[in-house]
């Protein structure tokens, strides 16, 4: 079995890193942040569950206050993450547009201006 050595872990087999990757990725952190912020935070929970604190009242939003603030805390963040990743597919795709239409503009073809700068015309479209 082949043995993988750094400087962090040790010599470790590939089973351990994946094992230490994966429980790296899937343990929950803490994450401290100033009492202003956390009452922004609890200000944005209390508006994702109006509905539900209408209909089941206060004392039901105090009781499980723990969980909702990290359930909007969770949101917040893959919603950050999502639209991230979106504008940075974008402008990837923008640069390789400006590609693809200086190549076309120098005469190639627009198939192999798309196959060399990679562009994909479908991304324009949403």
């Amino acid at each position: 079995m082949a043995l993988i050595t750094t400087e962090k872990n040790g010599t470790q087999t590939p089973e351990q890193m994946a094992k230490d990757i994966v429980k790296a990725a899937t343990e929950d952190k803490l994450v401290e942040i100033s009492g202003t912020a956390f009452q922004r935070l609890d200000t944005i929970t209390r508006y994702d569950n109006r509905d539900k604190i209408q209909g089941k009242g206060e004392n039901w939003f105090i009781k499980n206050h723990q969980r909702l603030v990290t359930d909007s805390l969770d949101t917040l963040i893959r919603n950050r993450d999502k639209a991230l990743r979106m504008y940075l597919e974008k402008k990837d795709n923008d640069d390789r547009r400006e590609s693809f239409l200086d190549l076309v503009a120098r005469g190639m073809s627009y198939k192999e201006a798309c196959d060399k700068t990679g562009y994909n015309p479908d991304l324009d479209k949403k």
